[in-house]
């Protein structure tokens, strides 16, 4: 069924519904063709995945937050008038262009994922007006570059390097697949306000660029299972700094020169932190690392934040990701929860740690399998019957059999 045609029939354009809603949580509908979603006053997220959805726009939609379009063949898509627009998700599809990103708001939105398109070769200055971002996912996963997905961001990190980060999150960036073979050294620790950064860099095909940046970080990597992901956290033990002045008179360009060659590798392995307990004298006045111009760094930070490990960045959006999922799959809405749970995203949100993350999307995903029960329960009590019902009908459906016997005898015996 065409996707305009499905959409319109569930939310009549004018009606109170279309006025009213708060989520489009939509997969599998056999959405087919292009899509017009605009004018929902009080939309706040839109969650659709159907692989035969070509062209989406969305428009006039003042609360909209979060955009998740995925497993698709989308093409086109038109975003305008959403400047309450926090999260925008359009992977595995079939995208080229990236020109609606310029009319998007630039100071709400902290998460872009891009992964697993066909986007044309360019560098990250697209990315430069989004100085909030704290996860910028742009590269192609293992699944799809078997498919043939590339994403062609070539060039630097340098364009990155000015985002200040005022959410005060962390910073999830992956490159896995891209050409992006230089600019480690724009990616500052205390620009991050001492939080930790995840980088996920691995190269899907020989010829990838960003094998430079995975050669670069190799010493670095925590294992060889985290070396075969190409994935790095980066914290208070390591902090990749931007090159020093050589001298007071001469600073750093603001980007650097397109002819630059990639990094080389580090030529120190990193250093360990002291096993010694920490006393007054070492905190102030730490011992200084080995710096080397243009390598990553051993920081002295040691600093440490239960809400700076990118596992609880990750973790809290995973969360929301499998909620919504678990939610869309049964055809629940937020509102069918408890009302404890009306507001789960923005609760989520607000916990500081990865246990309490975990505990409550335990809770959520409780409730959301009481509904179920009590769903199964009611299509029990409307399509079967109890055993005391089933005999009570029997016994009745003998007795009329009885009956009928009866009264074809007495018609028989009165014919005689």
């Amino acid at each position: 069924m065409k996707a305009q045609d499905l959409l319109d029939q569930n939310y009549p354009p004018g009606s109170e519904k279309r006025k009213k809603t708060q989520w489009i949580h939509a997969r599998g509908w056999g959405f087919e063709g292009s899509l017009k979603i605009e004018s929902f006053e009080n939309l706040k997220s839109i969650f659709i995945g159907d692989k035969d959805l070509t062209e989406v726009e969305i428009g006039n939609c003042p609360k909209l937050e979060q955009i998740v379009l995925f497993n698709s063949s989308i093409n086109r898509i038109i975003i305008s008038n959403c400047d309450a627009l926090r999260e925008l998700e359009v992977s595995d599809g079939e995208l080229t262009s990236l020109d609606f990103l310029k009319n998007l708001p630039t100071k709400n939105l902290t998460k872009i994922n891009l992964m697993n398109n066909n986007i044309s070769p360019q560098t990250l200055d697209i990315f430069i007006p989004f100085q909030n971002l704290c996860n910028l996912e742009i590269g192609c996963d293992e699944e799809g570059a078997k498919k043939g997905k590339r994403n062609n961001f070539f060039g630097s990190l340098a364009p990155l390097k000015n985002i200040n980060n005022e959410f005060n999150n962390n910073l999830t960036l992956d490159i896995s697949g891209t050409d992006i073979e230089s600019g480690l050294e724009y990616i500052s620790l205390e620009r991050f306000n001492d939080n930790m950064y995840y980088l996920k860099c691995k190269p899907r095909r020989e010829n990838d660029k960003v094998k430079a940046i995975f050669n670069q970080l190799d010493p670095y990597f925590k294992s060889d299972f985290h070396r075969e992901l190409g994935e790095i956290e980066i914290d208070e033990e390591l902090g990749l700094k931007k090159p020093k002045e050589k001298d007071e008179g001469e600073k750093i360009p603001k980007t650097p020169p397109p002819t630059d060659p990639p990094l080389a590798p580090p030529k120190i392995p990193p250093q360990k932190p002291s096993q010694e307990p920490p006393d007054n004298q070492n905190q102030n006045n730490p011992e200084p690392t080995q710096n080397l111009p243009n390598q990553p760094n051993i920081s002295n930070n040691q600093n440490n934040n239960s809400d700076s490990k990118p596992s609880i960045f990750l973790t809290r959006s995973n969360t929301k990701k499998t909620i919504t999922k678990l939610l869309m799959e049964n055809n629940f809405k937020t509102t069918d929860l408890d009302d404890k749970f009306a507001n789960w995203e923005s609760e989520l949100d607000k916990l500081d740690s990865e246990e309490k993350i975990k505990n409550y999307q335990t809770e959520i995903q409780q409730a959301i399998q009481n509904l179920i029960d009590k769903k199964q329960k009611e299509e029990n009590n409307n399509n079967g019957f109890s055993l005391s019902t089933k005999i009570a009908i029997g016994v009745g459906i003998i007795l009329i059999m009885l009956v009928s016997c009866c009264l074809v005898i007495k018609r028989i015996k009165r014919r005689k």
